[in-house]
């Protein structure tokens, strides 16, 4: 097992608030962020490219560990300038200044769901993507390592959400296909294998939604719906929905009609990461892409369609400059949401926990134990990853 030594660099951030009638200020210490300075040395990590960052990780806290692992990035050059995607299988984890590789996956593979065990023992790191095929896999990961269990997922399946509850798996959104989205709530029990349709989603699919189970409500928070063809365009959700996973006959009830922060910020969720805390059912949310800026961008690929049918040349071209543009915009420009999000359960609504532009990431790993998050790697831009961990105390 290798193992390489973490430096830890401390970063205390203060805010002064105002009090009174504005005469009067006062001087709070907000907790802290720390940076984990992982190392870089070739021998922990045997495939090339892993240590420029990747996105759309596996990972999660297991105890003491923080688990990440598999994901994807541009190790050469970005999307834009032709670069391919490479995909990866190791799993690390990171403890007590230490990062140790822990196992693999059965492929390597993006874009699938984490999942804590109700205990906080074990992680589920279920479905994913290789670029060409949906994985039907789950791998059930401990401190000691990674095991591909018999248990298959009914199909393939990528860039959906889950949640666990007693024996069995809560799946919802994403694809199950390239093109071939899951418009379902799927329960997958663990142990037998068996798996059933609770019931269809509300509004519609769901691409890169956030979902959790609290108090026996399955919750789903954001997405987009792809396109249907050239009659209907994209859309994203923003109504929120919860439904109970106990019930004979569960129907979905609406718990928020468009989940905004207190800064004014809508919540679209697409490239958000979510984990739920097992010890204190504490839910977390970090990064994710703005709304007003991710919106227009996929509409131009299904505005782009429609001009190709009509051979409309002008259209076209102007897309074209629109879209590199879009890609060689600076990463500040993308407005990446910077901060870790907890769920208030009394209000349906969301709270800011902290704040700090290293957080604003999309398809990061997020690892939440009852006395701090971690948050490793994501994307800062398109075909941009950052190998960065953070640590924010809570």
């Amino acid at each position: 097992m290798n193992r390489c030594f973490i430096a830890l660099g401390l970063i205390t951030i203060w805010i002064v608030g105002l009090a009174g009638c504005g005469c009067e200020h006062k001087k709070e210490e907000v907790k802290m962020l720390q940076k984990l300075a992982i190392s870089t040395e070739t021998s922990l990590y045997p495939e090339a490219g892993f240590t420029k960052g990747v996105s759309g990780a596996f990972g999660g806290a297991l105890g003491e560990w923080t688990i990440y692992g598999g994901g994807c990035n541009f190790p050469d050059k970005g999307p834009s300038e032709g670069g391919t995607k490479k995909y990866y299988r190791s799993v690390y984890g990171l403890r007590d200044g230490e990062t140790s590789r822990i196992g693999e996956l059965v492929a390597p593979i993006a874009y699938g769901t984490s999942i804590p065990s109700s205990d906080g023992k074990r992680l589920y790191f279920v479905g994913g993507s290789d670029g060409t095929k949906a994985y039907d896999t789950i791998h059930e990961v401990t401190a000691e390592g990674v095991k591909l269990l018999d248990t298959k997922l009914p199909t393939g399946w990528f860039e959906g959400s889950g949640a666990y509850s007693g024996d069995s798996l809560y799946l919802a959104g994403g694809w199950v296909a390239d093109g071939v989205p899951m418009d379902s709530l799927v329960q997958v029990n663990i142990k037998t294998g068996e798996h059933h349709t609770l019931a269809a989603l509300p509004d519609g699919a769901r691409i890169q939604c956030v979902n959790f189970v609290l108090d026996g409500y399955f919750y789903i928070f954001g997405g987009h719906r792809p396109a249907v063809g050239l009659e209907q365009p994209p859309y994203m959700h923003e109504k929120a929905y919860r439904i109970s996973i106990h019930a004979e006959s569960p129907q979905w009830e609406l718990v928020a009609e468009r989940p905004t922060l207190e800064n004014g910020r809508k919540l679209l969720f697409v490239g958000s990461t979510v984990a739920v805390e097992p010890t204190t059912k504490q839910v977390y949310v970090v990064g994710g892409v703005d709304w007003e800026v991710f919106e227009p961008a996929i509409m131009r690929g299904f505005n782009k369609a429609i001009a190709t049918k009509e051979g409309n040349q002008a259209l076209l071209d102007r897309y074209a400059e629109e879209g590199k543009a879009y890609m060689s915009m600076k990463e500040e420009d993308y407005h990446f949401m910077p901060h870790i999000i907890r769920f208030i359960p009394e209000t349906n609504g969301w709270e800011i926990v902290a704040t700090d532009n290293a957080l604003a990431t999309a398809g990061a790993v997020l690892a939440v134990s009852p006395e701090a998050a971690t948050v490793i790697g994501g994307e800062r831009k398109p075909g941009v990853r950052t190998f960065n961990a953070w640590r924010q105390i809570l």
